[in-house]
């Protein structure tokens, strides 16, 4: 699978609606809102992380949130988080009920535009109905509270790696009037693997020739590749290249691309794969080394266990490898 990333960015009113999701936007303060009235508008909290906008929101047009869903074995489903927050100078004076609705058209114009085909070769389709289970109609700040939160809930039969987005709109407000410009809003989403993320590894990288080093501390992009498979992107560097030192000139080398295949049943790390451009190349590029190559199950939490290690030669054993990888979070967009 060839991975292609753009990134998202959007501007945002008074009273939020936030998907849980990472996202970025440029600097905007908060409007004041003391002595008026309160309005309800879609909006990313800058809190969530940092993804460019300049892909697909047609210059500011649409507001879109982009992110990476995971579904587990138990209970099935992988959950949207969807947040109305409040943001009067107090807290929410009353029950504040936001309704909201699927808005096709909102999702055919934003096809029309043609950025998200130029990228995926294909429009952004919503998921078929069965494989949701449910889409909240509505969700309420209590009173005394600053927000709200109900769930988008997805079945675990989505198809694996591929686009697909739920275009929303708020159609009423109990209190406050609706934003002009943030009363939609699209989240597009892709459901991963469980190994999916971003990661920081540390280790020790040995070159019996003494010609080259490790680079670390990397932080890379565990791509999906397929239910049990992932390909390595370095963050540094943008590219899919696993990255070492010469130590000669001290500047960056690099070998073959990696990728990693799991035994979903037990965790463990069965093939270090190359990769050439974003695809794997070679499923038995290295040879795994002791028993500890392994990633402990993922149930019920988008969390994996902190860290797992991958030790591994190559290149007819002259290279060692012995790399731990350190969850640090989901993957910020849906590319």
């Amino acid at each position: 699978m060839n991975y292609t990333i753009k990134r998202i960015m959007f501007f945002g009113g008074a009273l939020l609606l936030m998907f849980n999701l990472t996202s970025c936007l440029k600097k905007t303060e908060s409007p004041n809102v003391s002595g008026a009235k309160p309005i309800v508008g879609l909006w990313i909290d800058q809190g969530l992380g940092a993804v460019d906008a300049s892909g697909y929101n047609a210059g500011g047009k649409y507001n879109v949130y982009n992110r990476t869903v995971k579904c587990f074995p138990s209970p099935d489903t992988a959950y949207l988080d969807v947040k109305v927050s409040y943001l009067g100078g107090e807290n929410a004076p009353q029950d504040i009920v936001v309704s909201l609705a699927v808005d096709n058209t909102l999702l055919t114009d934003f096809n029309a535009e043609g950025d998200f085909s130029a990228n995926w070769g294909v429009d952004v389709t919503q998921p078929a109905a069965a494989d949701v289970w449910s889409i909240p109609t509505s969700v309420t700040i209590p009173q005394g509270q600053k927000s709200g939160s109900v769930k988008i809930k997805l079945k675990n039969t989505l198809a694996l790696a591929q686009p697909f987005a739920i275009p929303l709109k708020i159609t009423n407000s109990s209190f406050g009037d609706v934003s002009a410009n943030q009363s939609s809003a699209i989240y597009l989403f892709q459901k991963v693997n469980n190994y999916d993320g971003i990661y920081m590894i540390t280790g020790k990288f040995t070159d019996a020739q003494g010609v080259y080093t490790g680079r670390y501390p990397k932080y890379v992009e565990l791509l999906t590749d397929d239910d049990n498979t992932v390909v390595m992107l370095d963050q540094n560097y943008g590219n899919f290249y696993y990255i070492i030192t010469n130590l000669a000139s001290g500047g960056a080398a690099n070998m073959s691309g990696l990728g990693y295949r799991f035994d979903n049943a037990t965790g463990s790390c069965t093939n270090v794969c190359s990769v050439s451009g974003g695809s794997i190349a070679n499923p038995n590029y290295g040879t795994l080394v002791g028993t500890a190559n392994k990633f402990a199950p993922q149930t019920l939490s988008y969390s994996p266990t902190p860290a797992f290690t991958v030790k591994f030669t190559a290149s007819a054993g002259r290279y060692t490898i012995d790399d731990v990888f350190t969850y640090v979070s989901e993957r910020n967009d849906a590319n």
